[in-house]
């Protein structure tokens, strides 16, 4: 009866050293550039641009990388 116990112990404390592993891993290196993001203009751009730049700084914050918001004039 000890056994089973035993290696259930086990394994959940592996695998808990897994995941405690991995939460504390480093985040991933931000890119030498800021990240692009390319928004394409549904709305009038003076209404998109506001908008879009919250977005891009939320994003920002999330990601601890600069992001730059570019939007299209036309879709060509």
């Amino acid at each position: 009866m000890k056994r089973p116990i035993l290696v259930f112990s086990s394994v959940l404390w592996l695998l808990g050293g897994a995941f405690a592993a991995t939460a504390l891993a480093a985040p991933a290196p931000c890119p030498v550039n800021p990240v692009r993001m390319g928004v394409e203009p549904g709305e009038a751009i003076q209404v998109l641009a506001p908008v879009m730049d919250q977005i891009g700084d939320l994003i920002s914050k999330r990601l601890g990388c600069p992001v730059k918001v570019l939007i299209t004039e036309n879709y060509t």
